[in-house]
């Protein structure tokens, strides 16, 4: 990560490039990612509007603007409406103008929602699902579709991140009896903690698709529920039928995909790598990660959490991987879920067995959703990633690393992983 002084050579070089760049509204994302980097949100979101306003048609800053309000809201910033209120008038609502009209549906949604207007938010909402529903399920919408969803996720996929979710959640809502979420990730328990106050999150369920009809389900798939604590018992307690989805993979396989992955959000002249580290310091590993999972406990944000770790985490390579081997310590998160859900509304699938088996698999999680089987023209990986091997110094030492948390994880499930 970047120090202060580092990067702001880095911001005037940026600023000196706006005078003759061909593509201005890359050198702001450029400047919008720097600042996120260093968790100046709102000047992050300055810049990423100002893109936003030199190329309306991108649709990753729709991405970055959403959990920029996640990340204001949950930091209780003073500027949570004003940005609200300025993407609001920025971002258009028209599915002709968005390809992905879901996603923007969800970020105008959300603002309006801060600014207390529950209504238009959840119009917004309604007018995004019939964009997306209309040209497959016409008659489902003119016979099930109602103006005030009640009816409660079906299932939801909750961890881990690089495991797999992405393709999972692409396949499932392929199947004829599944109507997805709004947007695949939606991230409403990760960014604050009101959801802890035990009322039902009557807003949270306008992000699915306002049909009634008992044939289809649906779901949404956030990675980062699974480490949430408290969060299984609240979603036991509000809805009892909810069926869980876990796909576990090869923990120093999920670490290393993770690092790298955390890396590309990152400003490249601050991107670290992992070539020629053979050796990492696992005792400032655990420090981490046993400190960030107490705060997490303790009722602290996810994103103040984050927020904490940002303030140690530097150019040191120890401490910018610990965070991505804290989240591969798979038995510190699974057992909240067995604690408060009946085993039988749990699968829990190794992510080996997706990439390799994608048909066998899918199999295996329509019959526990209780669907038919649905074969697909082509299994797609999504979001691949490609990446030097790290030394086999290193592999050896994660893998005896993760040994005693593989072993507690197999015999918590009963179940082997052969990792």
């Amino acid at each position: 990560m970047p120090t202060q002084s580092h990067a702001q050579v880095v911001l005037n070089h940026y600023q000196k490039a706006l005078a003759f760049s061909p593509q201005p509204a890359k050198i702001q994302e450029r400047i919008a990612g720097l600042h996120w980097m260093l968790w100046d949100i709102p000047q992050a979101m300055e810049h990423y509007l100002q893109a936003h306003a030199l190329n309306p048609q991108a649709q990753g800053y729709h991405w970055r603007l959403y959990f920029g309000l996640q990340r204001l809201a949950g930091l209780e910033s003073p500027r949570l409406l004003e940005f609200c209120d300025r993407i609001i008038e920025i971002v258009e609502p028209n599915p002709h103008h968005h390809p992905n009209w879901g996603f923007t549906a969800l970020l105008l949604s959300t603002a309006y929602r801060y600014l207390e207007k529950g209504d238009i938010a959840r119009n917004l909402l309604h007018q995004a699902y019939r964009a997306i529903l209309e040209p497959n399920y016409p008659e489902l919408i003119a016979q099930a579709w109602t103006a005030q969803r009640k009816r409660p996720p079906n299932f939801l996929i909750i961890g881990v991140w690089k495991c797999g979710t992405t393709s999972l959640y692409h396949y499932l809502s392929q199947h004829p009896q599944i109507l997805p979420a709004v947007a695949k990730e939606l991230h409403y328990f990760t960014g604050e903690t009101h959801w802890q106050q035990g009322e039902i999150p009557t807003d949270y369920l306008d992000y699915f698709p306002p049909i009634e009809h008992p044939t289809y389900q649906t779901g949404e798939a956030t990675p980062g529920y699974i480490i949430q604590p408290h969060l299984a018992k609240s979603l036991r307690h509000w809805f009892p039928d909810l069926k869980i989805i876990i796909l576990l993979r090869n923990p120093v396989k999920r670490t290393i995909s993770d690092f790298y992955m955390r890396q590309s959000t990152s400003d490249p002249t601050f991107a670290q790598t992992l070539d020629g580290v053979t050796h990492i310091d696992l005792a400032k590993v655990d420090a981490i990660a046993d400190q960030l999972y107490t705060d997490l406990k303790t009722g602290t944000s996810w994103l103040q959490c984050l927020l904490k770790q940002q303030t140690i985490i530097q150019t040191d390579i120890n401490l910018n991987l610990a965070r991505n081997l804290a989240f591969s310590q798979y038995i510190r998160y699974l057992p909240q879920w067995f604690e408060h859900f009946p085993r039988e509304q749990i699968l829990v699938l190794p992510s080996e067995d997706l990439f390799q088996n994608p048909p066998a698999t899918l199999q295996q999680i329509y019959t526990f959703l209780g669907l038919e089987h649905h074969p697909l023209p082509e299994y797609r990986n999504l979001n691949p990633r490609n990446y030097n091997a790290i030394s086999p110094e290193l592999h050896q030492q994660l893998t005896e690393y993760f040994r005693p948390y593989n072993e507690q994880l197999e015999d918590y499930l009963g179940r082997k992983f052969n990792w």
